[in-house]
């Protein structure tokens, strides 16, 4: 993760909301070797913007979703989330020539995809679980919404 820094404001930067004398935040990307990107904001960088990966980005989100979880549909919303990244990974896989399948790449993205949806299986059967209840107790509740923190820890 980069360095953030919480600066004064010596300048107006157009194209934000920060003016001269204001207290923002500052962090710098590395995309490659000699270039980066140099973000400015005045409220606090979330993990998933610190991030150029494509699949730790909505990971990142997810995970930080989870934990403002409040009901079964929230979590019903994780899951489907999950899946999405299961879909972008696979998606990723194909992408790469036959050969490099079985290479590290190939082995990071198939993992990464079998995480996900197995993040996703548990939350649905957390929820199937307290939907076959008529009348879920505030504990059953707290146990699926803490399932599905724990597999955000799991992926």
């Amino acid at each position: 993760m980069p360095k953030v820094q919480y600066l004064k404001a010596a300048k107006d930067y157009p194209g934000t909301e920060i003016v001269k004398g204001d207290m923002y935040h500052k962090a710098r990307l590395k995309t490659g070797a000699r270039s980066g990107i140099i973000l400015r904001q005045l409220k606090p960088f979330r993990r998933s913007q610190l991030t150029v990966s494509p699949f730790l980005g909505p990971l990142y989100d997810i995970e930080d979703d989870q934990a403002e979880v409040q009901c079964v549909p929230d979590c019903a919303d994780i899951a489907e989330r999950y899946r999405e990244l299961t879909v972008a990974c696979e998606a990723s896989l194909d992408l790469i020539p036959e050969q490099l399948h079985t290479g590290h790449i190939g082995q990071l993205l198939t993992d990464r995809a079998a995480a996900c949806e197995a993040a996703a299986e548990e939350i649905d059967s957390a929820i199937g679980e307290i939907e076959d209840e008529e009348t879920p107790t505030d504990d059953e509740l707290d146990t699926v919404l803490e399932a599905t923190r724990q597999v955000s820890a799991e992926a």
